[in-house]
């Protein structure tokens, strides 16, 4: 099949949410299809990006004939998106598919005017997104992303790579990877590290985004520590810790499925996470899947014998990218 496939920050590295979504997505339909990618000029502002996006496409689609066209919104369902997804369709019908990864919020204005157009085809990753959708008088359908679990699996030698990041082995790690953001609610990671000093917190920035310098000021003097590289090998990352915690409640800051949290799942990690996306509808709580609405419980989760005998990678196995892309071109 001959697929259009946009996403307007398709650009290395490939280490923040939305991004390996596109990514593994591009990935995934390249090995069976005909996939020709669209995504942004580097070398022209972004309201000239914008100003061709429909353009583009349409000069595009004469040359290659798309069969399908897939369409990840770099900001996920914001107005401008929407719009552009709805011209996209009245061209394309039903070649058309857009795919939100993350909610967003809009203006009463904005809200009325996307109640009054015909868009369909559209894929989101929770059914709280869903429900948003329908609010719009649309219709989405609920998609599972996948996780690389040819990649990301258990550790053979923590110490090993303990010595490789020299993080020290005289101390248990909890991990969490993502933006250096406020509204990652990351400083509740500092609150642990200063309450369990016998333990080591690591924060592993996404090079992608802008960091907020105050916020790791903060989890830098307070004994966190905040590793703002591109790493190839991230899932050594996930190999050298204890457990991994996802402490975001602000339903802006990550994707709706954060694929952080598969990841520390396939790796075989205990899980400590707010009620975060569509984490809920996906898993309950056990001996090594926790949900959490504070600081306090998290401490309380790491003073017990939370996480013996981990079995979290097998509930990893129905997520592939496969499955992903089966059911957006389906």
């Amino acid at each position: 099949m001959k697929i259009m496939f946009i996403y307007e920050h398709f650009f290395p590295p490939f280490d923040e949410g939305v991004k390996k979504f596109s990514y593994m997505s591009h990935k995934e339909l390249s090995k069976t299809h005909q996939v020709t990618l669209i995504r942004n000029y580097t070398n022209l502002p972004n309201i000239i990006n914008n100003l061709i996006f429909i353009p583009r496409i349409i000069l595009l689609s004469l040359i290659k004939r798309p069969e399908k066209i897939v369409f990840i919104p770099q900001g996920a369902l914001t107005f401008p998106a929407l719009i552009k997804a709805w011209l996209l369709e009245k061209i394309y019908k039903n070649k058309m598919s857009v795919i939100g990864v993350q909610k967003k919020t809009l203006k009463e204005w904005q809200y009325e005017f996307i109640r009054k157009i015909k868009l369909n085809n559209i894929f989101v990753l929770s059914n709280s997104m869903a429900n948003e959708i329908e609010k719009l008088g649309k219709t989405a359908r609920p998609i599972k992303v996948g996780i690389d679990r040819e990649r990301y699996t258990p550790a053979k030698d923590i110490a090993q790579l303990r010595d490789k990041y020299n993080i020290p082995n005289d101390k248990p790690v909890l991990l969490h990877v993502g933006h250096i953001r406020i509204s990652r609610n990351i400083l509740w990671l500092l609150e642990v590290q200063q309450a369990l000093p016998e333990i080591q917190v690591v924060i592993i920035g996404s090079t992608s985004t802008q960091q907020e310098n105050e916020v790791f000021s903060k989890l830098s003097s307070g004994g966190v520590l905040v590793l703002r590289d591109y790493f190839s090998d991230i899932q050594e990352l996930y190999q050298l810790s204890n457990w991994y915690c996802f402490p975001v409640q602000h339903e802006e800051g990550a994707m709706e499925t954060p694929l952080s949290v598969l990841e520390g799942m396939a790796t075989n990690l205990p899980i400590i996470t707010t009620p975060f996306g569509c984490l809920v509808d996906l898993f309950t709580e056990d001996d090594c899947f926790r949900y959490i609405n504070s600081s306090e419980e998290i401490i309380n989760t790491l003073k017990s014998d939370f996480g013996k005998n981990c079995t979290n990678r097998t509930k990893t196995e129905p997520f592939t990218w496969q499955k992903t892309i089966e059911t957006i071109l389906n």
